[in-house]
């Protein structure tokens, strides 16, 4: 009686065993499934991310191609500010400099420094920041004159006289240690 007892054990705890392995079974099934899951979406989200950066790419050289092929400046601008929003804004510097350049072709001065002064990250053409140094220069603001200066970049080679710059940038020096 005891085998029988002790073969009826044995079979209840295969049973069991046989139970486990299945639940575990399908539990690991459950997860891969569900991990396979999160991977596709990952992927279709990626893929649909990539697919806006490019569709975003393409909308901002259509409005380069368009703005550099047109002769009104208020409208060139405006294209040039659309591609600046598709592209990150601060990441391409040809765009941004095209920007500034119609804000000065406008005389608009000010606001092209504070275009500059809100974008860090870009460098700017020497020519641009001159020029806009030298308008803050003539309108005695110093301390502004002195950002765009010193924002120059010393190993392009320019056409500018670069003593007449150095004087300006003394001249601020001087102004802003007598006010």
């Amino acid at each position: 009686m005891l085998t029988v007892h002790q073969n009826h054990q044995n079979l209840k705890h295969e049973q069991q065993q046989q139970q486990q392995q299945n639940n575990n079974h399908e539990k690991n099934t459950s997860q891969n499934s569900h991990n396979n899951n999160n991977n596709q979406l990952k992927e279709r989200l990626a893929s649909k991310y990539l697919n806006e950066l490019n569709e975003n790419e393409n909308d901002a050289s259509l409005h380069i191609l368009y703005a550099d092929n047109i002769d009104n400046i208020e409208l060139k601008m405006v294209h040039y500010l659309k591609a600046i929003s598709l592209f990150h804004p601060n990441g391409d510097s040809a765009i941004n400099n095209k920007y500034v350049e119609c804000l000065i072709t406008l005389e608009s001065y000010d606001l092209a420094y504070e275009y500059i002064i809100g974008s860090k990250e870009i460098q700017y053409t020497n020519d641009i920041l001159i020029e806009i140094g030298n308008y803050k220069f003539d309108n005695d603001e110093y301390e502004d004159a002195l950002k765009m200066y010193s924002e120059i970049n010393e190993s392009e080679e320019e056409e500018n006289n670069d003593i007449d710059i150095y004087l300006n940038i003394a001249y601020c020096y001087q102004q802003l240690n007598e006010s």
